[in-house]
């Protein structure tokens, strides 16, 4: 393919790396429970405690967004690229992104419409919502860089959401253009553009405005190409000793960045942390580390992984829940807070389960046969977006 040309193969992954896709989600939604369930709720321990080392240790671990900030460009840029084989590639890429993305997301919109109906109690559960057009248009992001605040708590975790599907927008308009130059060069822009405002804003507008947080989405859309491309795909596989060095040298720098500044949105942290998971997708689909490929197909990854968007929807809502009904403020002090931690992660997995199976995969089955309708049907990685 030449550099110009956007056509990929018609067989860009081999179907044994579908599993490590999945892991990667899972290591991404492992962090956000880890940071929500155990971190950010955990009251402060006594210094050179365990509790409070493990606490310090996965202070980071809001990074786990920025993970799947690069998943979401790699795979959604890698799709499109299927898409501009097929005579109606928007129309396929957004018949199958809403019905990947509503269906699910408007139940917990139900849910939240029912729970403001309760008196007190769960209803607090929506005290301090936007207003419901903010909810539907996607744009919470942009209210809580305005108001400071992330709104109720069963739909808070939905402005990293809302930045994904403002993202979906303008990506397949630009790779309209069928030029891998121009969109690798928009690309390069966005993300030095992402870190300038990100050193310009404070929190929380450097933590959820658009272009404060594009970088992650940019260097999926990056590797996509490289990877679509077959002289950049036989390049990375002939490089496996390098790419192997890299993911440890990024891994360090990601590391002290974080160590640097634990705080979200920063400039470096959040830069670092996006190249490094990177350069761990390209080492997944390069086969560049053994260890991680076999991590990365570790079984609880991948159901995890596979279950992620509704684990993401549903956990922070159920811990919230858990603790509402034992008239608790949202905080582990004692082995009470323990427990209510522990059964409303195993209730969110539990309903992540269920909503996977009877919501989320017959609208993903549904999407693929609107899409079909309209465009050949799509290739491998379609399965993942």
């Amino acid at each position: 393919m030449g550099v110009d040309a956007i056509t990929p193969t018609a067989n860009q992954t081999h179907p044994k790396r579908y599993l490590e896709l999945d892991g990667l989600r899972g290591i991404a939604i492992g962090m956000v429970l880890i940071y929500h369930y155990f971190t950010t709720i955990l009251v402060a321990q006594p210094p050179q405690t365990i509790l409070s080392y493990a606490r310090a240790a996965t202070g980071f671990f809001w990074g786990g967004v920025d993970l799947f900030f690069v998943l979401s460009g790699f795979l959604v840029a890698t799709v499109f690229l299927n898409d501009l084989e097929n005579k109606s590639p928007l129309r396929a890429f957004y018949l199958r992104r809403t019905a990947r993305i509503l269906p699910l997301y408007w139940v917990v919109l139900f849910v939240a419409m029912i729970l403001t109906m309760l008196p007190g109690g769960l209803g607090a559960l929506t005290h301090g919502n936007y207003p419901a057009w903010i909810y539907l248009l996607f744009l919470q992001n942009f209210e809580l860089s305005s108001t400071g605040s992330f709104g109720g708590i069963w739909l808070a975790p939905t402005w990293s959401l809302a930045i994904e599907e403002q993202f979906y927008l303008v990506l397949p308009i630009i790779m309209l253009a069928r030029s891998a130059r121009w969109v690798v060069v928009i690309a390069i822009v966005a993300i030095v553009v992402s870190c300038i405002s990100r050193y310009h804003h404070d929190f929380p507008s450097n933590y959820s405005l658009p272009y404060c947080r594009t970088d992650g989405l940019a260097m999926g859309v990056l590797v996509a190409h490289l990877w679509a491309a077959p002289k950049g795909r036989e390049w990375l596989c002939r490089n496996r000793t390098m790419l192997h060095a890299a993911l440890y040298l990024t891994g360090a720098c990601a590391a002290y960045a974080v160590a640097v500044n634990r705080n979200a949105g920063g400039v470096a942290n959040h830069l670092a942390l996006a190249v490094f998971f990177s350069i761990a997708l390209i080492s997944a689909l390069s086969q560049a580390a053994r260890y991680l490929s076999s991590l990365l197909r570790f079984r609880s990854l991948v159901w995890l992984g596979r279950r992620s968007y509704p684990i993401y929807l549903f956990h922070f809502g159920i811990l919230g829940i858990g603790f509402e009904l034992n008239d608790r403020g949202i905080y582990i002090e004692d082995r009470a807070g323990v427990l209510i931690a522990l059964i409303a992660l195993v209730a969110t997995l539990a309903l992540s389960e269920v909503a996977h199976r009877w919501i989320e995969k017959p609208a993903i089955s549904l999407g693929r046969k609107l899409a079909a309708q309209v465009s050949k049907p799509d290739h491998g990685l379609a399965a993942h977006a």
